[in-house]
């Protein structure tokens, strides 16, 4: 396992969330406690595992619609653009397979900080 890196949120100009004031650890309609509560990029893409480097190996499972949404835990995983490698785990809106369970980038989720401090690993 790498290190882990804690980066600030992706600025606004590559179209990724930047409002954290939202972002709290709860319980939500999915994830009972301990979940990050906050509103992520919509239409980002939920992967079966975040740690694969090479996209033709991903499983897309489902898109994320914008509304608030709950995160159970992240990880590391493949390092993506947001010049991090953490990874959300949750569930889409807009499920492709299996119930839409999976991972979202770090950058399409507006938590100001990844990981988000006191969010549980997976």
């Amino acid at each position: 396992m790498g290190t882990l890196v804690t980066t600030p949120v992706a600025s606004a100009a590559f179209g990724h969330p930047s409002d954290q004031s939202a972002c709290s650890l709860g319980s939500g309609p999915v994830f009972i406690s301990g979940a990050l509560l906050c509103a992520p990029r919509a239409g980002a893409e939920v992967w079966w595992d975040g740690r694969v480097s090479d996209p033709a190996w991903h499983y897309l499972m489902g898109r994320l619609d914008g509304s608030a949404h709950d995160f159970a835990c992240c990880r590391e995983g493949a390092p993506h653009r947001g010049g991090n490698n953490i990874w959300y785990y949750t569930w889409s809106n807009e499920a492709h397979a299996t119930y839409g369970l999976g991972y979202v980038k770090s950058t399409d989720v507006s938590a100001g900080m990844h990981p988000y401090p006191g969010l549980r690993r997976c």
